[in-house]
């Protein structure tokens, strides 16, 4: 491209992806027919360009000649000559599988996250170090803590009673050890109110791995008392 935006130079793959031809290109094309709605954002990256070295990385919708858009990212390098600016050259690469990937991944993301928040019982997600990570809905009315109350803090500190640390210290041992446990124990609520509570802690494998461990509490208090 030139300093006027005018595409001097494409190999054949640049032209079969965007729908061109050469004698296209010869009768001259701007770059923001490509980029109609990012053109601006476009030059204002490559005016941050100001050596040889330096390259400016990102994504852009490109529209094709048939009109359809498709997301790109460009890789961008300023020409010199002289010590001067000559215009630039860029590699252009299709994301649209990886776009496709994100989005799936978004979708399948809010549907746990909307499927952990129905379930009744409280869960939380701990890591490897026992810091919370996720928690749904029934987690913070159950124990009273707000979400940013939660998040990073370790799980045992908050929910687990002085009297119970060395229950609480077992039973992530036997986690590991057995994938699954199921118990009756007590925890307390953030004014320090012991709550009977049927937990279930399992582990979460990755690659054969512990990622993360799932602790799943629901509260036995009434059942409890009416025994």
């Amino acid at each position: 491209v030139d300093i006027t935006g005018r595409i001097i130079y494409s190999n054949s793959q640049g032209l079969n992806f965007f729908g061109y031809s050469k004698e296209d290109l010869e009768s001259g094309i701007h770059i923001s027919r490509l980029f109609p709605d990012s053109f601006g954002k476009m030059i204002e990256n490559l005016k941050g360009l100001k050596s040889p070295e330096q390259i400016s990385s990102n994504e852009y919708n490109a529209r094709k000649k048939d009109g359809n858009y498709v997301p790109i990212l460009t890789h961008s390098f300023a020409l010199f000559h002289q010590g001067r600016i000559t215009g630039y050259r860029g590699v252009v690469t299709d994301i649209s599988k990886h776009k496709e990937y994100e989005d799936q991944i978004s979708r399948e993301k809010a549907f746990l996250e909307h499927l952990i928040d129905s379930i009744p019982e409280a869960i939380a997600i701990i890591d490897r170090q026992g810091d919370i990570t996720s928690l749904n809905k029934e987690f913070t009315n159950l124990f009273g803590y707000t979400v940013e109350e939660v998040i990073g803090k370790k799980i045992d500190e908050l929910i687990v009673p002085e009297e119970m640390i060395n229950e609480a210290i077992s039973i992530d041992s036997i986690t590991t050890e057995r994938n699954k446990v199921i118990k009756q124990t007590i925890r307390k609520d953030k004014s320090g109110r012991r709550i009977q509570v049927s937990l279930i802690a399992t582990n979460i494998i990755i690659n054969n791995e512990i990622a993360a461990y799932l602790g799943i509490y629901r509260d036995i208090s009434l059942e409890r008392k009416s025994q």
